[in-house]
């Protein structure tokens, strides 16, 4: 498992709605959101590829983003 915390840069008018899409993604948890245009999220995956996938092919999309750094990752093996 893959735990990352990122720092979503958007446009300040659209951050409510950006922060509701951002929330509705799946492993992805809003933390806050900041003036001027700053989210925090936490976003759990199965591995590295599907967090990058997530990030690079998703979250960048999303309308009013204006970019997605990365703050914090942790690699954790599962234990079954």
């Amino acid at each position: 498992m893959v735990i990352s915390g990122l720092y979503i840069q958007v446009k300040e008018e659209m951050m409510e709605e950006v922060a509701k899409q951002l929330a509705a993604l799946p492993g992805v948890e809003v933390h806050g959101c900041f003036p001027p245009g700053k989210i925090i999220i936490v976003l759990e995956s199965k591995n590295e590829d599907d967090a990058h996938e997530m990030v690079s092919q998703t979250i960048v999309n999303i309308p009013g983003v204006l970019g997605a750094y990365l703050a914090y990752c942790n690699f954790e093996e599962l234990v079954s």
